[in-house]
């Protein structure tokens, strides 16, 4: 009988020891998940800024390569119709592809919200 006494009190022990375990945990779960949680946040910051739509900044260089030339004539008293007269302004653009010039642009552009309160 005592041999059962032994092994039923070791059984207790056990359990007792099982339940305090399994409460450890549960009562830990929130600091883990934290801790998981910054772990992650830390891995996607050290891989650069994470996109916003409001807080958007681009750095763009553009290249424009053509040789554009315009020339505008002003005729006075030119027939408009409907039996009318007036000074006409009369354009002309040509654009030179086998001679181009070359424009660079450089900024950056920011981009903000789409609409209020977003």
């Amino acid at each position: 009988m005592r041999a059962w006494r032994c092994l039923g009190q070791t059984a207790v022990e056990y359990a007792v020891i099982l339940a305090v375990l399994i409460a450890a945990l549960i009562a830990m779960q929130m600091y883990l998940k934290r801790s998981l949680s910054g772990q992650i946040r830390s891995a996607a910051d050290s891989i650069g800024e994470q996109y916003a739509p409001t807080k958007t900044t681009v750095d763009m260089t553009t290249t424009v390569s053509s040789k554009t030339t315009t020339t505008s004539i002003l005729k006075k008293q030119q027939d408009i119709g409907d039996n009318k007269t007036g000074d006409v302004m009369e354009t002309t653009t040509t654009i030179d592809s086998k001679n181009p010039e070359t424009t660079t642009k450089t900024g950056s552009e920011t981009v903000g919200a789409l609409k209020d309160g977003l």
